[in-house]
């Protein structure tokens, strides 16, 4: 880029933003913002021509201040469109692991068009808060699939619960029993919780026995849920995985719908 060709240029988003690059290098611009900022191209400007350019952007700056909020707030977007295709990259990797997995205790339908991916700890306040907008979620979209990845990140009553969740499952009572632990107001504990499974019509002696002997391959089978959510960039609960897209806490209903209808195959 030539001097006289930076004077001429007329300022749109694209050249607005590679003079604003060369500005961010001279001025560590970077370095007060939360933005990460593309490094300049080596265009072959020399010292005294880059020292003409940094006059030049000062005094367009002095003219028009909104010069430096508009380049911020394009750093900004493309940080985020970085983000978010980084994201979405991730989440096709990884997208046996998440989709796939027969093992993960799921409901709804059993030929879904969507599937929906929820990471929960049973003693998660906010997980339980979203109970209630994924019930009705489910309820008004029945081609959905709801596939749970238990990650007991509170402790060792989550880490009982979240064994005792995946064999019900293998005894074809998850759905009940899911319900009866979100929907429960009393403090679990491992007596409360096999409560709440005889309550959910399971067999206490029966569950206890499957949990006896599926408990190391259970716990392998947490450990990868965990290893997946940190790969997801996932550290709390409750998070959603539908698409190609991750959402972390406590979800907005109206979106979580939006992502389902984009996630549907066009028919």
């Amino acid at each position: 880029m030539t001097i006289l060709a930076l004077r001429r240029m007329s300022w749109d988003g694209a050249n607005l933003w590679r003079a604003f690059a060369v500005l961010a290098m001279v001025f560590s611009v970077a370095s007060f913002v939360r933005v990460s900022l593309p490094e300049p191209a080596d265009d072959g400007l020399t010292p005294a021509a880059r020292d003409e350019i940094r006059v030049l952007m000062r005094d367009l700056v002095s003219r028009d201040p909104n010069i430096v909020i508009d380049a911020l707030r394009l750093a900004e977007a493309q940080a985020i469109q970085q983000r978010q295709a980084q994201a979405q990259s991730i989440v096709r990797n990884y997208a046996a692991a998440l989709f796939d997995d027969s093992d993960a205790p799921a409901m709804g339908a059993t030929l879904p068009t969507v599937k929906l991916v929820e990471f929960l700890d049973y003693q998660c306040g906010f997980c339980r808060r979203a109970h209630p907008g994924l019930e009705t979620l489910m309820a008004e979209n029945p081609d959905v699939r709801l596939i749970t990845k238990q990650i007991p990140i509170l402790g060792p009553v989550s880490l009982y619960a979240a064994r005792a969740v995946i064999a019900a499952d293998r005894l074809g009572e998850f759905p009940p029993f899911h319900r009866a632990l979100m929907e429960s107001r009393v403090r679990l504990s491992e007596e409360t919780i096999l409560r709440l499974a005889e309550q959910s019509g399971i067999d206490r002696e029966a569950l206890l026995a499957e949990m006896a002997s599926g408990r190391q391959a259970d716990e392998q089978a947490l450990t990868r849920n965990g290893e997946l959510a940190r790969n997801l960039g996932i550290t709390g609960t409750p998070a959603f995985v539908v698409g190609d897209t991750v959402l972390r806490g406590l979800p907005d209903m109206a979106t979580l719908q939006s992502l389902i209808d984009q996630a549907r195959p066009e028919r």
